[in-house]
């Protein structure tokens, strides 16, 4: 691990916390991510105490907002991975509103919507003692180790043959317009 307290990442490894992100810690306060120091201790979602032994940080230029039907709302970086019931530990680029994440409460929540905005900003992750999920925001989501078992790539969900029919019959139609001069 490295001995630094805090590393600067490269944007392109980046699967990261926005500023604001409320972590549980291990006595049940919750405390911003950007406050968060070496040494201090987290709440796992197995409800294990997990040490951060460092800090990640960098800059971001946008996050995707995944907010939940109860208000649950969190920013993060396009990879960072999150657990869901039907899905497992998805990044949250992969997420579906159809999707139910994990929450701090154990149920899990249907997403209410997910969108990306720009952030400019500095964003962060922790490295733990031991490879974790924590609760970031309410919502469950990886730290840096758990983040590196995941895809980079996200493979494309699959489609029902009726969907694929329409989508088939829909793109020869805009075949024909283009042919037609229409588009």
């Amino acid at each position: 691990m490295n001995s630094e307290k805090r590393k600067e990442q490269n944007n392109q490894d980046s699967r990261c916390f926005a500023r604001e992100t409320l972590i549980r810690m291990e006595d049940g306060q919750e405390k911003r991510i950007n406050a968060i120091r070496a040494g201090d201790k987290v709440l796992s979602v197995s409800g294990e105490d997990v040490r951060v032994m460092n800090i990640i940080s960098g800059i971001e230029e946008k996050v995707v907002v995944l907010v939940t039907q109860s208000g649950k709302r969190i920013r993060l970086t396009s990879d960072h991975p999150v657990q869901t019931r039907q899905r497992g530990v998805q990044p949250v680029k992969a997420l579906l509103v159809t999707d139910k994440v994990k929450t701090a409460d154990g149920n899990f929540e249907e997403i209410d919507s997910l969108y990306t905005e720009m952030y400019n900003d500095r964003v962060y992750n922790l490295c733990l003692e031991k490879e974790s999920f924590l609760f970031g925001n309410g919502i469950a989501v990886g730290d840096f180790d758990s983040q590196q078992n995941i895809p980079r790539s996200v493979p494309t969900p699959p489609v029902s043959e009726e969907a694929q029919h329409e989508l088939d019959i829909l793109k020869e139609e805009f075949r024909k317009l283009q042919e037609r001069g229409n588009i």
